[in-house]
């Protein structure tokens, strides 16, 4: 008696199928490094342009999942080329401080523009990036997302801060410190820039500054008078971003 033995068939994985999964592991590399850089976001383009490219080559032989596909893309990126519209200013200023506060013990890194590490000009343009998104998102307002876009791919120093930074800030005091600025003249969401241009802080308001500290390597927040903090107590520009005046 001949005992029948199963057939086994051994599939093979298409070539194209393993380059396209190959690209996939790159995407953790944004996720994982702190620091941004025009390098990385221009990789990141490259991967996520690859992979959608792959996706809708693989999927030649199904016209339902192309089709699919292409509208995903189209509803992705169509809200950010439509007109966008007028917001409440008030509002936007709220959310920029409560992303400020959420950022409250992250720790320091230089150059790093993410919760798992930031400076000090990457505290103020994060958080503006992510109230942006937050309002955009809450209010269909693709204008809101466009801005969440371009601070995103714009870096900056907190020395461009205090310069205009592309037309998105400007200067509206100066004083020998901020322990000796009035509050008067402050709006919540201000930044002083120091003279030097080497750091920058945010104002939460009622006296409380917040800052991705150097010294404390992490991101804390700071009520004046502050006798024995440097950043206090050296010559500042009070910068205010248009958007949220």
């Amino acid at each position: 008696m001949t005992l029948l033995q199963p057939e086994f068939r051994q599939t093979r994985v298409p070539t194209s199928v393993v380059l396209w999964l190959l690209l996939w592991p790159p995407l953790l590399v944004p996720l994982v490094t702190p620091v941004s850089s025009l390098k990385l976001r221009l990789f990141l383009l490259f991967i996520v342009t690859a992979i959608l490219v792959g996706a809708f080559l693989l999927l030649r032989r199904w016209v339902i999942a192309r089709i699919s596909l292409v509208a995903l893309v189209l509803v992705s990126t169509v809200p950010l080329l439509v007109p966008g519209r007028e917001f409440d200013r008030t509002a936007m200023r709220q959310a920029y401080v409560r992303a400020l506060s959420d950022y409250q013990g992250t720790r320091y890194v230089w150059g790093g523009e993410s919760r798992r590490g930031i400076d000090c000009s990457g505290l103020v343009r994060c958080a503006l990036m992510d109230a942006n998104l937050k309002q955009g998102t809450a209010t269909a307002n693709p204008r809101l997302l466009r801005e969440a876009l371009f601070i995103w791919w714009n870096d900056c120093s907190a020395r461009d801060l205090g310069s205009g930074y592309q037309g998105k800030t400007r200067v509206v005091a100066e004083a020998k410190s901020i322990n000796d600025l009035d509050g008067a003249i402050l709006q919540t969401g201000d930044l002083a820039v120091t003279a030097n241009g080497v750091h920058v802080l945010a104002y939460l308001g009622d006296g409380i500054w917040t800052e991705a500290s150097p010294e404390r390597m992490q991101v804390v927040a700071e009520t004046v008078p502050q006798p024995t903090n440097h950043w206090f107590r050296i010559p500042v520009k009070v910068v205010r971003w248009i958007e949220l005046e």
